[in-house]
């Protein structure tokens, strides 16, 4: 069988469409390919299909310019793996390397810090000293209390812009001021008494982002005002409504969704418009259905 390391090289090509620096070569072009030649080749078909799954979020990946930029990098990194069992331990550090570098930038990203890598290797250096004893424990103590305070800093930084972001929202959609994180107009008049604490009200809201894209958050159908896991924003724009009413309202993706902003694929400054609908409201003092009250 011949060695499987060139032939990953040459297959991996396959990555660019004929719009791309180079076409590449499909299985069936490969003279006499071995079994292993044939499972490397579909092996790299599939990094190539997550390629272009990636692309999907990331548009500018799909440039025959960044294609080949993948490709230089895809190639330098195989490259910088050596073969023989005397430079296991050298691949070993190579793969580190690639993943803490990798890791390092991402942090850099989140967090808006600079990394210098020579402290990395000062302390890679001073760890594989020999007879070095690392007190694991303080140092995973001591590594997350930095972290946690890295991070407070972040969010401290991601409320003021959201702050800034939302009252230019406000301003744009001619909304009023409510609360420090919470702007609002009256779409809609409606009639009777306004909504209270404890009150169940029969709702239905719109989630949209400040530039119109829908959400697609399923509303909930009646929700009691006060009640645990309904946020602070909601209770407040619920008490500006009575039966009837609609209402515009702006606020933060943290301050509705919280600890869950980011696993919606939203950033916490970014603005969330509520179209809310007031269609009925039951006073607190009033005999409640049967059942659990829903909850955003």
């Amino acid at each position: 069988m011949k060695p499987l390391i060139p032939t990953i090289i040459a297959t991996s090509l396959a990555l660019l469409a004929s719009c791309g620096p180079d076409q590449g070569r499909d299985i069936s072009e490969f003279r006499n390919a071995s079994t292993g030649d044939s499972l490397m080749y579909y092996y790299t078909q599939m990094r190539t299909y997550e390629y272009w799954r990636e692309a999907d979020n990331d548009t500018a990946m799909r440039s025959p310019e960044q294609r080949s930029r993948f490709l230089d990098g895809l190639k330098a990194g195989m490259d910088a793996i050596k073969k023989g069992h005397e430079d296991a331990n050298y691949n070993r550090g190579v793969r580190l390397g690639v993943r803490m570098a990798a890791n390092f930038l991402e942090f850099e990203r989140l967090y808006g810090v600079e990394l210098d890598d020579n402290v990395i290797m000062e302390s890679f250096k001073n760890g594989l000293q020999d007879n070095q004893d690392i007190p694991e424990l303080e140092y995973q103590e001591k590594f997350y209390a930095l972290l946690d305070r890295i991070k407070a800093r972040t969010r401290e930084k991601d409320r003021e812009k959201s702050q800034l972001t939302l009252i230019g929202e406000a301003r744009d959609h001619h909304l009023a001021k409510l609360a420090q994180n919470l702007y609002f107009r009256i779409e809609k008049k409606g009639s009777g008494p306004y909504a209270h604490t404890g009150d169940a009200v029969y709702v239905n809201i719109n989630f949209h982002k400040a530039h119109g894209e829908d959400l697609g958050i399923p509303s909930p159908e009646m929700v009691t005002i006060g009640a645990p896991g309904v946020p602070d924003v909601l209770n407040r724009a619920y008490t500006r409504l009575n039966k009837g009413s609609v209402g515009i309202f702006a606020t933060t993706a943290e301050s509705v969704f919280a600890s869950r902003t980011e696993i919606m694929g939203l950033n916490p400054s970014d603005v969330i418009i509520m179209a809310i609908t007031m269609n009925d409201i039951m006073s607190s003092l009033e005999e409640l259905p049967q059942g659990e009250p829903d909850s955003i």
